[in-house]
């Protein structure tokens, strides 16, 4: 027996000992082939597949259907077995030199004491159907039960930066500090009226209808952990629109029909709801505004900017009377 047990082992027909040629070359095709980690080294993926087919051997692994028969070559299908994934992602890590640093600083943790504490066999099972898709209820459960683990060690609640509020024309402007997320990555997504964006940079100018409305939006920001988990934490934000004004603007020439010398304004409307009624009554000393056509009400529809002319008021150069312009219950006076 001792006889034929030297002549297996030389010939590498046990699961230990030295690999044979075509042991060799399903190690180095699976090594060469497996799409991940994408983290891991080719020293790493080489050394896995070595104590892989040292375990298995390349038979083994046709049987299973992870590698196929090509010619006097090997073909590799990515058709794993639970067991065989759990153990090639455990033999990338055993191959690295210091696994946790590793893979602690491709998921961004800020240490990796408690990743030690999960251990290299459960970071395995997550491995297996993460980065070779390994599916199966056993294999998924296993996965669920490593990320799990990770959470317990990892996972906490984002915070969203302070929220400063800036009023511009028919909007708000919402600046946000920085908001923060141990271990994972976060993002900022703002909603308003059903409406979801993702923030970009650190602010976002909110629209309103019309001047001096008041503005809310959702802000949400999201904890993406490495492993798949997720966390949020929400606030409501709320800032008023710069207000809608009124005032008289002079034009730089008379704008009277038969009168060369007078002075003209422009009634001028800004802030207001697009494509609505702006009506503007105007009022001289207090009473009629003594137009030469009689009429004393001005109405217009806004533009699309909301902002734009209503009217236009000439006087003589002498003249100096109080003159009033009211549009909801907002008032321009000239002279100014």
């Amino acid at each position: 027996m001792l006889g034929v047990g030297g002549w297996a082992f030389a010939t590498g027909r046990l699961g230990f000992g030295p690999l044979s040629a075509a042991d060799q070359e399903a190690a180095d095709v699976i090594a060469a082939e497996v799409p991940g980690p994408a983290w891991a080294s080719e020293s790493q993926l080489q050394c896995a597949a070595d104590e892989l087919i040292g375990e298995r051997r390349s038979g083994d692994l046709a049987e299973t259907g992870l590698i196929e028969e090509d010619g006097d070559s090997w073909t590799y299908t990515g058709e794993w077995e639970a067991a065989d994934a759990s153990a090639f992602t455990e033999s990338i890590l055993d191959c690295s030199e210091d696994w946790e640093e590793q893979l602690g600083e491709q998921w961004a943790l800020s240490d990796t004491e408690c990743l030690g504490e999960v251990g290299a066999p459960t970071v395995a099972d997550y491995l297996a159907v993460d980065a070779l898709e390994v599916s199966g209820d056993a294999a998924t459960q296993a996965a669920d039960a490593a990320v799990a683990d990770l959470d317990e060690c990892y996972v906490t609640d984002p915070t969203l930066g302070k929220v400063t509020t800036t009023p511009v024309y028919r909007g708000v402007r919402f600046t946000f500090a920085e908001s923060t997320a141990d271990n994972a990555q976060a993002k900022v997504t703002i909603e308003q009226d059903g409406s979801e964006r993702t923030l970009r940079g650190s602010t976002y100018r909110a629209a309103a209808e019309e001047g001096g409305a008041e503005v809310c939006v959702t802000a949400r920001v999201t904890a993406k952990y490495a492993w798949g988990t997720t966390a949020e934490a929400s606030g409501e934000e709320c800032g008023k629109a710069e207000p809608k004004r009124i005032y008289w603007r002079e034009l730089p020439r008379c704008d009277a029909d038969g009168i060369d010398d007078c002075r003209s304004w422009e009634l001028r409307y800004e802030g207001f709801a697009s494509f609505t009624d702006v009506s503007a009554t105007l009022r001289q000393n207090g009473g009629d505004c003594d137009s030469q056509s009689g009429q004393c009400t001005f109405t217009t529809s806004s533009s699309h900017t909301g902002r734009g002319g209503i009217v236009t008021w000439s006087a003589l150069p002498d003249w100096s009377e109080e003159f009033v312009a009211v549009v909801d219950g907002m008032t321009a006076k000239l002279p100014n």
